[in-house]
């Protein structure tokens, strides 16, 4: 198992768990406790987890990624605004890259009356827009995520390498004035791959998430074309975005 692999199951455990034992992590990882140690000391370096009597738990103010039923239900009506503005992109005829967030969830609502051909990494999604009559969707491979409606690995990666599309609409975990972030090393990778095979990328965020550096980058400002959000930036991510002829939304 690599690395990226073995951080992101060990924060998917904890979440779960809370408190998980540093021999029951060393088992399920198949790994030295050398090896356990390095990671474990990595993911506490980076605020994520914190070492308590013979084993880890959450950071409190831990920026793993939460469930999907869990994040769903937040801050709904910020969802729902900035995909109406993310709604006038979609275009008759075209195709889209769609990720797992649930923020990116709510354009589904908005796709229902247009012939369009979506590529998504989401169960939720798919499940939504193959009710719809003129929506052709396909749904990349690999393993479901624990606690999300994400399918992710290697086989989704190569899947999504097959198509081209107009736009990648994504989402995040944070960002800040020097780049965008996520808290899952199998998230972030489907994502790229997105982006990589997209003309332009579309990134919905909430103001919740403007100023917070996470562990993993996702994406520099130098490839994407417009950020939605649900309030008035700060000047200086304003700023910023006109260094990349980056159009902020809100």
């Amino acid at each position: 198992m690599l690395e990226n692999e073995r951080l992101d199951l060990i924060i998917s455990t904890i979440q779960k768990q809370q408190i998980v034992s540093n021999e029951e992590l060393r088992k399920m990882l198949f790994v030295s406790q050398a090896t356990l140690r390095r990671d474990i000391l990595k993911l506490e370096k980076n605020g994520l987890i914190m070492r308590v009597r013979g084993g880890v738990s959450l950071a409190s103010k831990a920026n793993g990624e939460f469930p999907y039923y869990v994040r769903e239900t937040e801050r709904l009506k910020e969802k729902e605004y900035m995909c109406k503005i993310a709604s006038e992109y979609i275009e008759e005829n075209n195709s889209y890259f769609m990720d797992s967030s649930s923020t990116v969830n709510k354009l589904c609502d908005h796709m229902w009356d247009k012939r369009l051909v979506i590529v998504t990494n989401c169960l939720r999604n798919a499940l939504i827009l193959g009710s719809y009559r003129h929506v052709d969707v396909y749904v990349t491979g690999g393993g479901v995520k624990k606690n999300s409606c994400s399918v992710v690995g290697e086989v989704g990666r190569e899947y999504i390498s097959n198509f081209n599309a107009e736009i990648a609409f994504i989402s995040c975990r944070g960002l800040d004035i020097d780049g965008v972030y996520e808290a899952s090393f199998a998230q972030a990778r489907i994502k790229q791959h997105m982006i990589n095979n997209s003309k332009r990328v579309v990134l919905l965020c909430d103001d919740s998430k403007f100023g917070s550096r996470q562990f993993i980058n996702l994406i520099s400002y130098d490839k994407v074309d417009v950020v939605i959000t649900n309030s008035r930036p700060s000047q200086n991510f304003l700023e910023r975005m006109r260094e990349f002829d980056c159009e902020v939304r809100w």
